[in-house]
């Protein structure tokens, strides 16, 4: 949200209200990414409802996140009257840096593991995590890590160029 504040400034949007539509992207986020995960895993959820909640227990889905995170900064942004694509522009290279952190949250909790192989840089993961403990898997929550690491870095370097408004959040939906 700091990086999507300090960038929208140089383009001329007001600080305070930047931070109105990034504190609703975080709000938005992780609602949408909840929701996506419980209607993805009901029948984990059918039996007991109130556990959908349960933020601690864990599971988000990006996606999720994503479309209700922009659904509430399109909002905000017209409410506080910034210009919307520009806005999306501003925040656009922040998200996949964002993300890459989640992955490396998934990596440590060990879910969202790959398949099983016998390559070098293979993981084993601990009894207790998500993953098959003890089978060696291809680590892609770090393949997805770097990803987004990368991506997030062409995106602040496309944003530099100063391309038509849209065109930098039309770029992170791409690659992403």
């Amino acid at each position: 949200v700091a990086l999507g504040v300090g960038l929208g400034q140089r383009r001329g949007m007001e600080a305070s209200r930047l931070w109105d539509v990034g504190i609703a992207a975080l709000i938005g986020g992780v609602v949408g990414g909840r929701l996506e995960y419980v209607r993805t895993h009901w029948r984990t959820f059918a039996g007991d409802p109130t556990a959908s909640v349960a933020l601690r227990d864990g599971g988000m889905v990006f996606y999720g996140g994503l479309v209700v995170a922009v659904i509430a900064m399109v909002g905000v942004a017209r409410w506080r009257r910034l210009p919307v694509l520009r806005m999306l522009d501003a925040f656009a290279p922040g998200v996949p840096l964002a993300h890459a952190i989640g992955r490396m949250g998934c990596f440590a909790a060990g879910c969202c593991y790959g398949l099983p192989t016998d390559v070098p840089w293979a993981v084993t993961f601990p009894p207790g995590s998500e993953a098959p403990p003890g089978v060696p898997l291809h680590p892609t929550q770090l393949y997805e890590a770097g990803w987004n690491l990368l991506c997030g870095v062409a995106l602040l370097a496309f944003w530099r160029r100063r391309p038509a408004d849209g065109r930098v959040f039309g770029a992170m939906l791409l690659v992403y």
